[in-house]
């Protein structure tokens, strides 16, 4: 098991879309998706509701979102 960091965060953007990402520990476990600017009524629901799975651990939040790989630096 890889002890690195383990996180989820959200990077909202200047056009109010959402950057999100998490990671698993190491390098090979950093994944990100953009979640578009919400409608003026809903807010960022789905982002808060991809947060909220990932803190319970149930795993649908790894199905909500296009989950792409973040390039190693």
């Amino acid at each position: 098991m890889d002890h690195g960091q383990h996180f989820i965060r959200v990077y909202f953007n200047d056009d109010k879309s959402c950057l999100v990402e998490y990671s698993e520990g190491g390098p090979g476990s950093h994944f990100q998706a953009t979640v578009p600017a919400p409608f003026e009524m809903y807010g960022h629901d789905l982002v808060a509701e991809v947060i909220k799975n990932w803190a319970r651990d149930d795993g649908e939040w790894r199905t909500v979102l296009p989950w792409t790989p973040v390039p190693a630096p």
